[in-house]
């Protein structure tokens, strides 16, 4: 199964060397599993992200622990792809999220992201990849 993705991150505030990200992410089509978080990171690199707070989760029935292994997983792939540009924000548009999934968590953990994000999918959306950078 196809399972299309939006993810969105944008800096919001810096201190010191510490920087305050906020990651959405939802299955395209689908408010529903609209999932938004707070994510401190370091330095400019934006290494070691933490989830400090998750505003709005529509992952409710995976595992927290799972969802944000996933969620820290997402802003890292993101942010590599906005740095490479020197941006502050992206917005990409995944429109299969589910081989990348496979290769970064281990089968269990894989096939139960796969079966929440599934559920969200709606039936006949076409989507493209599409990445949007926001550069200031």
């Amino acid at each position: 199964m196809k399972i299309p993705i939006r993810i969105y991150v944008d800096l919001r505030n810096r201190v010191e060397d510490t920087f305050f990200h906020v990651l959405d992410v939802s299955v395209i089509g689908s408010v529903a599993s609209q999932t938004i978080a707070e994510i401190e990171s370091e330095e400019v690199s934006f290494t070691n992200p933490r989830i400090n707070e998750v505003q709005k989760n529509g992952l409710g029935s995976l595992d927290v622990e799972l969802r944000d292994r996933l969620l820290t997983k997402l802003f890292r792939l993101a942010v590599s792809e906005m740095r490479s540009a020197d941006g502050s924000a992206i917005t990409w548009d995944i429109a299969n999220v589910a081989k990348w999934i496979n290769r970064q968590f281990i089968a269990d953990d894989a096939a139960a992201i796969l079966n929440v994000l599934g559920g969200f999918v709606s039936p006949g959306i076409e989507v493209r990849d599409v990445c949007n950078v926001r550069i200031d």
